[in-house]
């Protein structure tokens, strides 16, 4: 998890390394990008958190096969909400915050703060629901313990 997020920070540097030339310092909305730094985590230790999930299932090839169900679930998101609300784009904008990262980083104009919290906790929530199948899966069995016993 260390890696993801240091991976997102240094997406962020760089980000602001190169759009200091553009944009000067004292413009920059330094709330919205500690907000956006914190949300893109959130979601980044959700994503890891899934990858060593599906390793420690016993998937052959578990990173490339959670990646591509990572790829696959974003996909899915889009097109769903894509369909689901095809009348309102700031609906569409809203309800992908909820399961995305996009609609925090889209900026203040991109979806209602009230969904990017939404989805932040959403997203909390999977994690640690994930954290809690990690440690049952790492704990060992009620019957190995019991045979090791006798």
């Amino acid at each position: 998890m260390a890696a993801s997020a240091l991976a997102a920070f240094l997406v962020f540097v760089l980000e602001a390394v190169v759009a200091r030339y553009f944009i000067p310092f004292a413009e920059w909305p330094l709330g919205w990008l500690a907000a956006g730094l914190f949300v893109l985590l959130v979601f980044a230790v959700r994503d890891v958190l899934f990858l060593q999930w599906c390793v420690l299932k016993g998937f052959r090839n578990p990173v490339v096969k959670g990646m591509l169900f990572l790829f696959l679930f974003y996909i899915t998101v889009f097109t769903l909400v894509a369909t689901a609300v095809t009348l309102d784009t700031l609906s569409f904008r809203s309800a992908l915050a909820w399961f995305t990262p996009f609609g925090a980083l889209g900026g203040p104009e991109f979806a209602a703060p009230l969904s990017v919290f939404v989805g932040v906790v959403l997203q909390i929530a999977i994690s640690v629901y994930l954290v809690i199948a990690i440690r049952r899966r790492l704990a060992p069995s009620l019957s190995a313990s019991a045979s090791s016993n006798a």
